[in-house]
């Protein structure tokens, strides 16, 4: 284990000043269930890391509501909660699917949302879930608080655009309004306990006739970030889904993810593999649109 000093905060202050104190040599810590099994294997991701800042009794961070037209989620809401809350299941089923996936019932009871997104892996479930409902995080520090789209947060694998001194202070997302369908897929190397080879998130919003009006379409584990892939989305928006027009969904799906992530050792294993990922997502995603209208009254 890497040696560290741990410290607690009480409040979001308290969190905001310690970590201005400490910029750059102070990680936060909530369930720990990434950060932990990093400083025991003393990874290079955690070189830096000299003090261990635990928010995780921080009240004002654990929360899930409805706030009318969206949705808020506190960064310590677990994995488990974001499964069983009935303002997930209703306003964001896909979040709410995606989340029972995660890990061990253990690991969905430790693990948050906020760390999901703060570590940054490519292949965290709820962040293509959180993209497809155009999530933006609320960050503070010392110096005030900003509102940053999800996307813009990812700068590389396990690295974001956050400044060291900042802490995540709430997810929030529009609730889908309309007649929308979801899909989430998860490919690992087993049922359970797996951590995501490949992902894929899909939220479609369709007329009465099935024509697809709103299309959002996010991988994982697919890219060097977890990402929409608006071409994709843009080749589906305006029609009515068939079985070619999925297919070709699904080719151009693996050709962008050559184009954006190079020719690697798992590429001849992956090209294909998401092809099928996402034809089978879309296909699902477009036929609960149809059979489901979400009640967002």
């Amino acid at each position: 284990m890497k040696p560290f000093e741990y410290l607690r905060a009480s409040g979001v202050d308290e969190a905001c000043k310690t970590l201005a104190a400490y910029s750059g040599t102070c990680a936060v810590i909530a369930g720990g269930t990434d950060l932990l099994v990093a400083l025991r294997s003393r990874s290079k991701r955690v070189e830096h890391v000299e003090k261990v800042l635990d928010i995780s009794k921080i009240r004002d961070l654990d929360f899930i509501e409805d706030r009318g037209n969206e949705v808020a989620i506190g960064p310590l809401a677990s994995h488990a909660a974001l499964a069983e809350s009935r303002v997930t299941r209703k306003y964001a089923p896909i979040l709410a699917e995606a989340a029972k996936t995660v890990g061990s019932p253990q690991i969905r009871a430790r693990g948050t949302v906020g760390g999901n997104i703060a570590n940054a892996s490519p292949a965290a479930d709820t962040i293509p879930p959180l993209l497809t409902l155009d999530a933006s995080i609320n960050v503070r520090s010392t110096s005030g608080e900003r509102l940053l789209p999800l996307a813009e947060v990812f700068a590389a694998p396990y690295r974001t655009t956050l400044r060291p001194d900042e802490i995540i202070t709430e997810i929030v997302f529009p609730k889908p309004a309309g007649r929308y369908g979801h899909s989430f897929i998860k490919l690992g190397r087993r049922k359970a306990l797996s951590i995501s080879r490949m992902n894929v998130a899909a939220l479609i919003g369709t007329d009465d006739e099935g024509t697809m009006k709103d299309v959002r379409i996010a991988v994982g584990s697919v890219m060097p970030v977890p990402s929409r892939v608006s071409a994709v989305e843009d080749l589906l928006k305006g029609q009515k889904l068939t079985d070619d027009l999925a297919r070709e969904a699904g080719e151009l799906m693996s050709s962008e993810m050559i184009r954006r992530s190079g020719i690697r050792w798992s590429t001849e294993y992956k090209a294909p593999v998401i092809k099928v990922l996402t034809r089978r997502a879309i296909v699902q995603a477009a036929k609960r649109a149809m059979a489901e209208t979400m009640n967002v009254s």
